[in-house]
């Protein structure tokens, strides 16, 4: 509920949701079948009780009432059209996967999350190297009592992982084992599971940029680690990967295209998660003033049009 008043009292909705037309549409269309409907009432009443006119002396005895009653009702009913759109999806039918895009508490569910994360992994949160506000942050004060229980999992799951020892120069503060790009980490709590994926590249002062092109490349490795290590078909949960504190030069609505265009691609290959849906925060919904109703038609048709080949059914090529 609280999202939708956000919504309903910003000037991005009004100025990009509400449609006046289809307000107006709804609101006569009531109108009419509510008047149509008294009408028969008057008529159905005349033909089984012909000298009952009780209804015809109330509505002359209460002319306004009744306009008012009609009117009211055909306002109340066409407010419906007013509520927000805060959901979009679409079935890619030729992998049996769900694609969402959401606005909301990435939060919420009890799905599987995707966090990115820097290709160190660090996580200390005291001296704000990680932002306590970041989706990292908030993650790790949800679910871990102390930040060495997190480091704990994060170095058993990244012991085979192959990484470049930075020295003391080149990082001055945080951890000093660089892995790649696209690195994953899956970390079990006690009531959910999450990938963390090294995506942004800390900087000798602790500071994390990321790139359209580390998007692109992390992406592809997360889509690897969960068909190969993640185990079943889970459904995964994402937020707007790079934006925010990983520094990612590019609206969002850009990154979301990029992300669903990756994940559409990596389908190809194989079916790795049941349900894929991307949480757009309420504030950057706002702030950054997404379209959702635009992304929604990007989103229908991507699944609708993208022709899914694997590369069994491609084939081997041979050499001229």
């Amino acid at each position: 509920m609280r999202t939708y008043i956000s919504i309903l009292s910003s000037r991005h909705y009004w100025k990009n949701q509400f449609s006046p037309a289809a307000f107006l549409k709804s609101f006569f269309a009531v109108v009419g079948v509510l008047a149509a409907g008294l009408e028969a009432g008057k008529q159905l009443l005349g033909l089984f009780q012909p000298n009952a006119n009780w209804l015809q002396q109330w509505i002359q005895a209460n002319y306004w009432v009744a306009i008012l009653l009609i009117l009211g009702n055909s306002v109340l009913v066409a407010a419906t059209t007013l509520a927000p759109t805060i959901r979009m999806s679409s079935r890619l039918k030729q992998r049996d996967l769900t694609i969402a895009i959401e606005l909301g508490d990435l939060f919420d569910t009890s799905d599987v999350l995707v966090i990115g994360t820097n290709r160190t992994f660090d996580t200390d949160l005291t001296d704000e190297l990680i932002s306590s506000r970041s989706i990292q942050g908030q993650f790790t004060k949800r679910y871990y009592s102390t930040v060495k229980h997190l480091d704990a999992e994060l170095d058993a799951q990244l012991q085979n992982e192959s990484f470049q020892q930075l020295t003391s120069t080149e990082k001055r503060i945080g951890k000093l084992k660089l892995y790649e790009m696209g690195s994953v980490a899956k970390v079990n709590t006690s009531s959910r599971t999450c990938y963390l994926l090294a995506m942004a590249t800390m900087n000798s002062h602790g500071v994390a940029n990321c790139s359209i092109d580390d998007l692109r490349a992390s992406l592809v490795g997360l889509w690897q680690f969960i068909a190969e290590k993640g185990g079943g078909l889970p459904r995964l949960r994402v937020p707007v990967l790079g934006t925010g504190f990983g520094k990612l030069i590019a609206p969002r609505s850009a990154v979301i295209k990029e992300i669903l265009r990756s994940l559409v691609a990596a389908t190809s290959a194989d079916r790795f998660c049941e349900s894929f849906t991307i949480v757009v925060s309420v504030n950057d919904f706002l702030e950054h003033e997404v379209d959702l109703n635009e992304l929604g038609d990007f989103l229908r048709y991507l699944t609708a049009y993208t022709e899914l080949r694997s590369a069994q059914e491609v084939g081997a090529g041979v050499a001229i």
